[in-house]
């Protein structure tokens, strides 16, 4: 292994190349990691290599193969390094918000199949990042929430979410929150009260239209009459 551990019990194959492609010996690596591969073919090409089968635990190794020539001695010191499957899958993310709200956020883990108990919560506190416990990278569905102390009755916004499944090994989240603060109720009750008496008199213009507009002109009229019995007293 990378640590120079050996490992035991690990898959080992020779697979002929060319005109030996037809064979193949296999073999499985003892408590201290070595191994003996027999019946090899004198004159024949071969690759040394970990097996894609019943070797699970491990994801790769180093050289991907190595290539010996078989000749009338045995072939000694083919050495590899196994890498063993990382079992971990990363979560992290960031919040795009002004940081004046940042105090208030708290970002929650939930599986989809429980959303009413979180499996972690993280406060932002002054931070646009946030990072979570490794998840086992198991194909489980899961969610990402984020949560806010802000008031209700103060301000308007939604809470985002994105769920996601642990396949591979990170996945990077980004989440938005942009409140707005809701207006004084004093302010939109003084335009309610504002509002209210134009639109009855409107509503009365409309209805009695016939009798407003004499009534207009009639107005008119004397103002104009006014004015000129001014402009005789000026002369």
């Amino acid at each position: 292994s990378l640590n120079g551990e050996p490992e035991q019990g690990i898959a080992v194959e020779a697979v002929g190349q060319g005109q030996c492609a037809i064979y193949g010996e296999d073999t499985v690596t003892d408590e201290e990691g070595r191994f003996r591969l027999r019946g090899l073919l004198p004159s024949c090409l071969y690759h040394i290599k970990l097996k894609a089968e019943g070797n699970d635990h491990i994801e790769r190794a180093l050289p991907q193969y190595s290539a010996i020539q078989v000749g009338s001695d045995d072939v000694d010191n083919v050495n590899s390094v196994a890498f063993r499957q990382i079992n971990q899958f990363d979560l992290s993310g960031n919040v795009i918000t002004h940081s004046k709200y940042l105090p208030t956020l708290w970002v929650k883990l939930y599986k989809s199949e429980n959303l009413d108990n979180p499996v972690h919560t993280v406060s932002l506190g002054q931070s646009l990042f946030f990072h979570f416990p490794p998840l086992l990278r198991d194909g489980e569905n899961y969610m990402v929430l984020l949560d806010s102390t802000l008031s209700k009755s103060q301000y308007d916004y939604t809470l985002p979410q994105v769920s996601f499944t642990t396949i591979g090994y990170h996945k990077h989240i980004t989440l938005v929150f942009n409140p707005t603060r809701k207006l004084p109720e004093q302010d939109i009750a003084q335009g309610s009260y504002i509002a209210l008496p134009l639109t009855l008199l409107l509503l009365l213009a409309g209805y009695n239209h016939d009798k407003l507009i004499p009534l207009l002109l009639q107005l008119t009229s004397r103002l104009q009459g006014v004015c000129a019995l001014g402009q005789a007293g000026a002369d």
